[in-house]
Order: structure tokens, then sequence, then C-alpha cells
């Protein structure tokens, strides 16, 4: 279930639920309110792309919008069975228009959200790499244990300073997908911290002879 808002409808003098969202297109923010159908207690994506449309004024069949690294295209799909709750922020990027064989992805678009794609990645198997690291430092294992985890670390670094070569060389034209290029770039920096982090505890962490 949604964490809905309840309203007063001053003109009807009816409670309504409404879930407010941020929709992120480029370097603006937009505030969408979307209300619950009379006849139903669940919002779907088709709700949230006429709401995006009305705040907007991008069409619904030149909108992508990208939800903790998804993609929203079943508009039949609720909202809830993503776990979008009150304050979620929602990506919005624009595709192409529209041509005679189907809806086709921006040049710069594409090349972003594969990008996109690779960090979210990369990402979850940093997390799940840095509780291996955490276990192995508990562990007390001999030096050279700790050399190969040192290796493997330095690998995974090397994995997200390509991603960042790649950012760089892509050339974008539109104001939105170089903001978008410079937010992922910051979030690869974070990742490369984190993998710094983990290099610091592998060298102060105990290991025998």
């Amino acid at each position: 279930m949604f964490n809905f808002f309840s309203l007063l409808n001053m003109s009807t003098g009816v409670v309504e639920n409404v879930l407010k969202l941020v929709c992120s297109h480029g370097s603006k923010k937009y505030n969408v309110t979307l209300k619950c159908p009379e006849d139903s207690t669940e919002l779907n994506c088709g709700h949230l792309f006429s709401a995006v449309e009305n705040v907007t004024g991008v069409p619904e069949n030149r909108q992508r919008l990208i939800f903790k690294g998804k993609s929203l295209t079943d508009a039949a799909q609720n909202l809830s069975e993503m776990g979008m709750k009150e304050g979620a922020i929602i990506m919005l990027m624009t595709k192409a228009i529209p041509c005679k064989d189907g809806e086709t992805l921006t040049k710069e678009e594409e090349v972003l959200l594969t990008i996109d794609s690779e960090v979210e990645a990369k990402g979850r198997y940093l997390q799940e790499f840095t509780q291996n690291v955490m276990d192995f430092c508990q562990q007390a294992e001999d030096q050279k244990a700790r050399e190969k985890m040192k290796i493997k670390v330095k690998a995974v670094e090397e994995e997200f300073m390509k991603l960042l070569e790649k950012l760089d060389g892509t050339v974008l034209e539109a104001t939105d997908y170089r903001t978008k290029r410079k937010e992922l770039v910051m979030k690869v920096q974070g990742l490369l911290q984190r993998c710094d982090c983990l290099t610091e505890m592998l060298n102060i962490c105990p290991a025998t002879v």
C-alpha cells in the first residue's frame, strides 16, 4: 500500500488520497501529484505517465521514466509493486520522435542508459564484495591471501575507471544529457572512494605471517 497524504477538496468537500513524487528532468525538478482514482486504491504507471505530461509538457510517447535504475514501460503495472512511496524521485529522459517502425531512443539516451545499467550492476557487485572484504579482515588471513584480495579490489577499481573513460568520451549536445552524465560521473567517483576505503581496510586488518 502507498503512504498517501489525505487532502480535503474544498470544492467538493471530499477527502482525496494523493501520492506526491519528484520528477527529475535534466537540471529541473518537478513536483508530481497523483490522485488515486475513485474506483481504485492503486495507482499504476499509466497514471504516472499522464501526470508527468501535465507537469513537464513531455508527451507520454516521448517519455522514458526511470525509477531505481529501471525503465517504466508497462502502463498497467502498479506503482506499489515497485516500492514507490511518498517523495520518491523519478528520472525523466526524452525519446526521439517516433519513427514509422515504432519508437526509438536518442543516441545520447541509449548510451547513458547503457552506462547507467553498468554502474548499477557494478555498484551492486561492490556492495557484495565489500561484505566479503569485511569477513576476510575478521578472519586474520595470511599476508599472501591479503595481497590477493587487494588485487581483486584493484580490478574493481579498473572497471570503474573504464566507466569514467567511457563517460568522458561520450559526446552529448543536450543539456539534460550532460547533467545526467555529470550525475553518473559523481556516482562512479563515489564508488571509487569506496574501493579506496576497502584497500585501506585491507592494509590495516591483522594478518598472519
